[in-house]
């Protein structure tokens, strides 16, 4: 496991590094990580390319150490979560962008949570309720908050990958205190699932 994680953190140091999904449980985890997030120099998580297609990117767990992701770009195909944050602490995610997840950042009973200069691009998940090629519930988006505190979600951009793919929303927070939503840029557009082409259905598309 330590061969593991230390060949994680190599690959840290190369630009755009291929990564598969990463868990972190505990702040004991976040140790083989270089610094710096800040303060004291904790832990910083950048410069990987992450394809999420069959799972979660990047999981965080149980933390209260401060740590940066930044310079990460995930691509899903609207299966799974870009990153998890659960009963979080201190965690800044800057610069990231997140296409085609289930959700970008899904954020569950977490704290000082910061989202700054990231884009998301058609990030939602749908099922079929019958074999009616049209009959789809289509769910998901950008940043989902539920029973957290303190976030900021600053100059961000959540816009469609494709005229078939956008985001469901853009910021959807429940049961959430403190949170400062400022300089983002939401843009509406048409959703199809699947493409009219082939029977599906199309609705209009807004940022809640």
């Amino acid at each position: 496991m330590r061969a593991l994680i230390i060949s994680l953190v190599m690959l840290l140091f190369l630009p755009l590094a291929s990564a598969a999904q990463l868990t972190f449980v505990g702040d004991e985890s976040l140790k083989e990580l270089p610094g710096s997030g800040t303060p004291d120099d904790p832990y910083l998580l950048g410069n990987l390319f992450i394809n999420a297609s069959n799972d979660t990117a990047i999981l965080i767990k149980n933390t209260s150490a401060f740590l940066l992701i930044k310079n990460v770009s995930i691509v899903g195909e609207n299966k799974r979560p870009g990153i998890i944050l659960e009963n979080v602490k201190n965690v800044r995610i800057e610069n990231v962008r997140i296409v085609r997840c289930s959700y970008g950042i899904k954020i569950i009973n977490s704290g000082n949570i910061t989202v700054a200069n990231s884009t998301f691009e058609g990030n939602l998940y749908c099922y079929w309720k019958s074999e009616f090629a049209g009959d789809a519930d289509c769910k998901g988006g950008a940043i989902f908050a539920d029973y957290s505190r303190n976030l900021r979600i600053i100059n961000n951009s959540f816009v469609p990958h494709s005229y078939l793919f956008s985001n469901i929303y853009g910021v959807y927070l429940v049961m959430v205190e403190n949170s400062t939503i400022y300089g983002n840029r939401f843009v509406s557009s048409v959703k199809c699932f699947p493409s009219a082409a082939f029977g599906g259905y199309c609705k209009g598309a807004a940022c809640e």
